[in-house]
C-alpha cells in the first residue's frame, strides 16, 4: 500500500470524524480499530481545541501498518506528564489523553517552538495481549479503583 496522507486545520468535529474515517477505512483498518482511530482523534483535536490555543491541525498518515497521527496547536501546554494522568474515581471530564493511551499503539508529546503535538499510531492489528470486543482492552494497566463487575440475581 502506498502512503495515504491527510491534513487540515479543524473547523468543526463532525468533519475531523469524517475524515479520519475516510483515512481509516483506505488504511484498511477493521471496524474495531476503525472505531479506536476515530474516538482517539476525536478526543485528541477536543482536547486541541479546549486546552490549545490558535488552531488545531490535523495529519493522518495511513501506510502499511495502520494511521498515524499528528494533532498541533500553538498553545504549547501540552507535556509528557499529562500523558501518566489517570483519571479520578468518577470522572465526568480530564479522560481524553487516558482514553487515547488505552486505544493507542504508541503515543508522544512533544513541542516544536511554540506547539504543543500529540502523535499516535493505531495499527491495524492491535497489540499482543489485547482481546478486540473485550472490556479488559480498555485497561492496558491495572487500575486503582477498576469498575465493579455487574451482579446479578436469579
Amino acid at each position: 500500500m502506498a502512503e495515504f496522507r491527510l491534513h487540515w486545520q479543524v473547523t468543526n468535529l463532525a468533519l475531523t470524524r469524517a475524515n479520519t474515517e475516510i483515512v481509516g477505512l483506505v488504511s484498511g483498518l477493521n471496524s474495531v480499530r476503525l472505531q479506536d482511530l476515530v474516538i482517539t482523534v476525536n478526543e485528541a483535536v477536543t482536547n486541541a481545541l479546549e486546552h490549545g490555543a490558535g488552531p488545531a491541525m490535523v495529519t493522518l498518515t495511513a501506510d502499511e501498518v495502520g494511521v498515524a497521527v499528528e494533532v498541533t496547536d500553538s498553545g504549547n501546554s501540552l507535556e509528557e506528564h499529562h500523558l501518566q494522568l489517570e483519571p479520578g474515581q468518577r470522572p465526568s471530564r480530564g479522560m481524553g489523553l487516558w482514553i487515547i493511551r488505552q486505544l493507542a499503539d504508541q503515543i508522544k508529546v512533544d513541542r516544536p517552538p511554540g506547539q504543543s503535538r500529540l502523535r499516535f499510531r493505531v495499527n491495524r492489528v492491535a497489540p499482543a495481549g489485547v482481546v478486540l470486543g473485550s472490556p479488559s482492552r480498555w485497561y492496558s494497566k491495572p487500575m486503582e479503583h477498576p469498575p465493579e463487575e455487574p451482579t446479578t440475581s436469579l
